[in-house]
């Protein structure tokens, strides 16, 4: 009964982390978008002031 019992925890953990990574994956590209758009929004009035 114990050997089923652990089983079982460790498929309920493994399902856990894999949606944590799924949710994970979306939640970083979309930090890098936003720091990529900020980094470019940057550097184009960065130019513009220059001139």
């Amino acid at each position: 009964m114990k050997r089923k019992k652990d089983t079982i925890s460790h498929i309920i953990t493994a399902i856990a982390l894999v949606i944590i990574g799924l949710l994970a994956i979306p939640a970083g590209i979309l930090f890098l978008l936003i720091t990529g758009i900020w980094s470019a929004a940057d550097h184009i009035t960065m130019r513009l002031h220059r001139q």
